[in-house]
């Protein structure tokens, strides 16, 4: 299905319901079961970068501003009517001590407790950062699709221009995914392996977390395609930054870094 066969999808087979106190439509049976490219992509997302208020039932997406499209995707899609909120963030600098903005957050607060039951019962629930997490029981054509959502939310995809005397200039990359839980990293790394992906795991002791690490362009370009490949969900800034490593002429990126 593409993207607009999927939200049909889901428009026609998760309703949305009124909650007659706030007034506000909610999918609360949205996670319920994972069937489509769409809730795979945003259940990854919330495992990397979500989080759950056990107390009030209520599933937050928080993201810096420039992410805002996927904080508009699960509202869009899962609750209409749930307020946004931003969140600025300042710091005094200069002589005379002037406030500026250092960053801007954005976010979108959820309340639903099936909902929230919901990714309990596919083992993302509550205090999910330090809970021995693994990839959720949803049909294995979609695990590329959870994984990608979960590189969006705690991955990135770099690039720098190497310099070595005597060497011609040229440029290196990276594909990292980090995160807490050694078992997800783990399983994601057999993933990889089945579609013929070679990547490493590491242990960063400063920041107590795991890295899933490859500075292979060969390794980078299969991993393009298995997470991009006839995918209709994604975060725009990492695609096109993804894209541009893989797809760009060696020699213009060359340039393009030393013009940087």
């Amino acid at each position: 299905m593409n993207r607009q066969e999927q939200i049909k999808f889901i428009e026609d087979n998760y309703p949305l319901y009124t909650n007659h106190i706030s007034n506000r439509r909610i999918r609360h049976t949205f996670f319920s079961k994972i069937e489509t490219e769409l809730q795979a992509y945003l259940l990854g997302f919330y495992a990397a970068d979500g989080s759950i208020n056990e107390k009030r039932k209520t599933l937050r997406i928080h993201l810096q501003k420039q992410d805002s499209e996927i904080v508009y995707l699960y509202k869009d899609i899962i609750s209409p009517d749930a307020r946004t909120f931003t969140v600025e963030e300042h710091k005094t600098t200069g002589r005379k001590g002037m406030e500026v903005t250092a960053h801007e957050s954005f976010g979108v607060d959820i309340t639903s407790a099936e909902l929230c039951n919901s990714l309990v019962n596919l083992g993302i629930g509550y205090n999910k950062s330090y809970s021995d997490l693994h990839i959720p029981n949803i049909p294995e054509y979609l695990i590329r699709h959870f994984i990608r959502g979960y590189f969006d939310g705690d991955g990135c995809i770099t690039g720098w221009l190497a310099i070595e005397k005597g060497k011609s200039d040229r440029v290196r990359y990276s594909f990292d995914i980090c995160g807490k839980t050694e078992s997800l990293l783990t399983e994601f790394i057999k993933v990889f392996n089945i579609h013929n992906i070679t990547i490493n795991m590491n242990y960063l002791k400063r920041d107590n977390m795991y890295r899933v690490k490859t500075t292979s362009k060969k390794e980078i370009e299969k991993l393009f395609h298995f997470l991009y490949d006839d995918s209709y969900f994604y975060l725009s800034r990492k695609f096109k930054k993804f894209d541009y490593y893989v797809n760009t002429e060696v020699s213009q990126l060359i340039a393009d870094h030393r013009n940087a």
